[in-house]
Parts: C-alpha cells; structure tokens; sequence
C-alpha cells in the first residue's frame, strides 16, 4: 500500500484508519453522523463506502500522541465441521495444522509490527501507547485431508477466514476504532495441487499481506 494507491484525506482521515489496516478501497469513504448515524454500543460510527470491509471509529480519532504499541493477540476460532455434515470443500483442521498457522500468524505480526517507522513493543499501558486486538475467526479450510495412498488433490483457495482488528487507548479504556474483513487464501496458480508446501507457503504470503498492510497504514496515520 502506498501514498499513490491510496490518497488520505483529512477530511476523511478517521474514516482512512480501518479501511487502511486491511487494504485500500476505492471511492470516499466517510464516517456516518447525525441523529440517523449507526452507532455500536461503545460509541464507534459506521464507516460507509469500504467494500468488503466492516469499520467502525471514533469520529475524532488520531495516533498522534501515541509512539507504543501493546498487541494483545486474541487468538484463532475455527469453524466447526461436524462429521457426517461435511462439504466437498470444508475439511476440518487437524492440531498440528492449527498449531502451525497459529505460529505463521505470530511471526508474521511481529515481524511486520517491530518494523514500524514510530512504533515500538511494549508490555505496560501507558499515555503513549496504543492497544492492538488481532485475531481471526471462522477459520475454515478447503485442504482435502492427506490420505495414505498417492491420491494427489489440486484446489483454487486454500481456505477462508475474518480477521479482526481493535485499537483501544490504553490509559482510558476507550476503543477508538474496529475492523473485520473476510479474506480467501488463494494459491499462486488457478489450480495447484495439495502439498503441505506449496500450502504453508500460501498462508504464510498472505499472512505477510494483512501485517504489512497493518504495519504501513498505522506509519502513515502517525505521519499524518
């Protein structure tokens, strides 16, 4: 993501948080307000015009007081596949695979986060830092499960899930913005076959993707 994919406007710049976290959205986005405004419970505003992607924020939000970042990682949910009601395409996850995105996500954020240009790590609120919720939910999987024979499968999607994001103040409580957007794994060929490789190597990239696509955005917002 970059200044010339997507232009902030100041205008619009609470609206641009979110949105900016998982991805640049084409068209103006803007916060809805008024008496008619759709409002959560914790006082955040829809963001209207952002695609596939759900925001709510703090009409008057910035990062600019803040210089730390506190990740509290939330975790992973999986879709439940219940036997005897499987899909042709939903295939439950074993723990050794969960335990292995698990760690690809870990890493991923990390690494991406402690690359940040203003930010830095920290374990302790304080006035300067800001709380980052990340997790994902409904994880499912469209990888046939290994049989003992050489059967070979080939897919499209690796599996689908919803990322989750939150950033609180750390010092108040208050949340100051939400985001979920739902995201397909896709290989890099239109028909790949089914090695663990090839699909570890295909959820590590897009792991990559939604943490430096978080990473650049909060940069940008603290610049601005």
């Amino acid at each position: 993501m970059t200044h010339q994919n997507c232009m902030f406007r100041a205008a619009v710049l609470p609206a641009m948080l979110l949105i900016s976290l998982t991805g640049c959205v084409s068209g103006t986005q803007t916060v809805q307000t008024g008496p008619s405004a759709e409002v959560t419970f914790d006082g955040l505003h829809r963001v209207d015009n952002t695609g596939r992607i759900d925001a709510w924020v703090t009409p008057d939000i910035s990062l600019a007081k803040y210089s730390k970042i506190l990740p509290i990682d939330t975790g992973v949910k999986y879709r439940t596949v219940r036997s005897g009601l499987r899909s042709a395409t939903e295939f439950e996850i074993s723990e050794r695979q969960r335990s292995r995105l698990e760690e690809v996500l870990r890493e991923a954020f990390s690494d991406e986060l402690r690359a940040s240009k203003y930010f830095t790590f920290t374990d302790k609120p304080g006035p300067d830092v800001v709380i980052l919720r990340a997790g994902l939910i409904d994880v499912v999987s469209n990888v046939p499960e290994e049989g003992p024979g050489p059967e070979r499968n080939y897919i499209r999607t690796i599996g689908t899930a919803t990322l989750v994001i939150e950033l609180q103040d750390s010092m108040s409580g208050e949340v100051l913005a939400r985001a979920t957007e739902r995201r397909t794994a896709e290989p890099l060929d239109d028909l790949q076959l089914s090695t663990r490789a090839s699909n570890l190597a295909t959820v590590r990239r897009e792991a990559k993707r939604w943490a430096r696509s978080l990473r650049e955005a909060l940069d940008e917002l603290h610049e601005l």
